[in-house]
């Protein structure tokens, strides 16, 4: 008792000095009377922790109900405005027989059991519930993440499961605002939908966030059902031949809010121990005490109204179970000799085994090494040939090419040979005509002044022949006559003299023309428009 207390009531220095006079009932019992005294002189709140841990002890539960009792006569605890939310379920069969004073008599009057719902499971409840929405809001946003997530799809599974959300769903456009209507199908200790819905969907980074949850749901309706002393509480109310009390009754000595009213429903609902009751929620608006004197005074009027024959009567009890206790501890012990040896035993089993095994697993792992390095060898081996073998595809390639290139080579060879004939066939033409010109050039010349050819011991009659020839126009003459503009832009002065030089000498493209003769010089002369000095040299030839 003094170790319970110590969680929430009796300080560290408190719980030793109980646990150093353990020796002495009376002792223990006295200094630890004064701790709770002074715990609850503090803080009124610490009674209720009191009486809690008090009902978690057959022999003790009488006492805690005599307390809650004088608790509530005292401040009017109840009224008449009461919340009740009922579940039924059927009778549980334990046996106590020592349960008196209050809850026999609460059993005979209204033929059920009342059970105190702290004030402080209010902030584990709250905590529970902000727990809940961390969960959601993880999932919802791994859900809008998804941009495959058909939404139409999704409205129509979850009116295939819940029928009564479809008009809800109905003009819902985003996975947020549907998974906020299926919000409404969980609740704290309940996230199946959404776990069906991540199923269904195949979003698999979404199970370990729900999976984890589940644990924390299942471990704090453990807590739950712990904190109520459920086990003890409801073992008080039964018999071996026949169920006392029907109904349990949980008084909330503060004003929960719908939700956190709906939470603690929903955890009742999944506590084993409640599950052959029907029970209520029974909620009782009231202002709490406002002076601590008042309680310590309750306090000390329900230790007072204890008399001897119950404290004798509860030191035989106590004494009667500390002896069971003794003999529990020897039956124990002698289990636990008897356990260690058949641990030892299989420990020694066990360590035989596992050196077999190592010594198995040490050559599967040599064997596993032979056969990787063989693997390797080989993968080596087939690496090499597929690379000389992709090397002769390629060299096989280079050399149908290069044969390729080759007979094309060979072909050009022999057009050019077979052109180079023809031209070598040409020329030895081309030079035969050259000298039959030349013959009928010569012959021509002998017949006709006009086509002699000139030289620059000619130059003077040139000169002479040209006097009547417009000399702005020297330029035109000398490009008409093959020479080049390079050549003409050379003559700063005597222009028409220095042009009559370098065609005589057949500078440029003299020759290309026809060479230096009277005719050539008379058609330059017609070509820059000066028909008349032309016609004068073609009179005196």
């Amino acid at each position: 008792m003094a170790k319970l207390l110590h969680e929430e009531v009796i300080s560290d220095e408190a719980l030793s000095h109980v646990m150093s006079t353990r020796g002495s009932v009376s002792d223990s019992r006295a200094v630890l009377l004064k701790a709770v005294r002074d715990a609850v002189h503090s803080n009124y709140k610490h009674l209720e922790f009191f009486v809690t841990v008090l009902r978690k002890f057959s022999e003790t539960a009488h006492i805690g109900d005599t307390i809650f009792e004088e608790y509530r006569k005292h401040f009017c605890y109840y009224d008449d405005d009461v919340e009740e939310s009922e579940c039924y379920l059927s009778s549980r069969s334990t046996s106590n027989p020592e349960s008196s004073s209050f809850v026999d008599r609460e059993i005979d009057k209204h033929g059920d059991h009342k059970i105190l719902f702290p004030h402080y499971m209010k902030k584990k409840f709250q905590v529970m519930r902000m727990k809940f929405g961390s969960t959601f809001f993880q999932v919802r946003r791994i859900f809008a993440r998804m941009k495959s997530v058909n939404i139409d799809e999704v409205k129509d599974l979850i009116s295939d499961w819940f029928s009564d959300l479809k008009p809800q769903l109905s003009d819902k456009k985003t996975i947020n605002d549907v998974l906020n209507v299926l919000k409404r199908k969980c609740s704290i200790i309940n996230l199946h939908p959404l776990e069906n819905l991540a199923s269904e969907l195949n979003i698999e980074e979404a199970e370990p966030i729900i999976k984890l949850y589940k644990e924390k749901a299942k471990d704090f309706c453990m807590s739950i059902s712990v904190s109520l002393c459920l086990g003890e509480e409801l073992q008080a109310v039964a018999t071996s031949s026949c169920l006392l009390c029907e109904t349990v009754v949980f008084i909330f000595n503060w004003d929960p809010d719908e939700h956190t009213l709906q939470d603690i429903n929903d955890v009742l609902l999944e506590l084993e121990p409640l599950n052959r009751f029907k029970y209520h929620l029974q909620i009782d608006k009231v202002d709490l005490v406002d002076n601590d004197q008042s309680v310590v005074d309750l306090f000390k009027q329900t230790q007072t109204s204890l008399t001897s024959g119950d404290i004798d009567d509860l030191n035989k009890e106590i004494k009667a179970k500390d002896q069971e206790i003794e003999n529990f501890k020897a039956i124990i012990r002698e289990k636990e000799m008897k356990s260690d040896t058949e641990v030892m035993d299989l420990q020694y089993t066990l360590k035989d085994k596992e050196e077999k095994m190592t010594a198995v697993i040490k050559k599967y792992e040599f064997v596993q090494q032979q056969l990787n390095a063989k693997d390797d060898e080989v993968n080596a081996l087939t690496s090499e040939l597929a690379s000389v073998k992709e090397l002769s595809e390629s060299q096989l390639q280079q050399i149908e090419k290069l044969k390729l290139r080759l007979e094309e080579s060979h072909k050009i060879i022999e057009t050019i040979l077979s052109q180079m004939k023809k031209i070598q066939s040409l020329t030895q033409c081309k030079k035969k005509l050259m000298k039959t010109n030349e013959a009928t050039c010569n012959v021509i010349t002998s017949f006709d002044p006009s086509q002699q050819k000139l030289d620059i011991t000619k130059a003077v009659d040139v000169l002479n022949a040209l006097k009547l020839f417009d000399t702005k126009k020297w330029k035109t003459l000398g490009l008409n006559l093959g020479l080049y503009l390079t050549t003409l832009n050379k003559f700063t002065e005597d222009h028409l003299t220095n042009t009559v030089g370098a065609w005589l000498s057949c500078e440029d493209d003299v020759m290309e023309k026809g060479g230096a003769t009277w005719q050539n010089l008379i058609k330059a002369v017609e070509d820059t428009g000066d028909k008349a000095t032309a016609e004068e040299i073609r009179k005196k030839l």
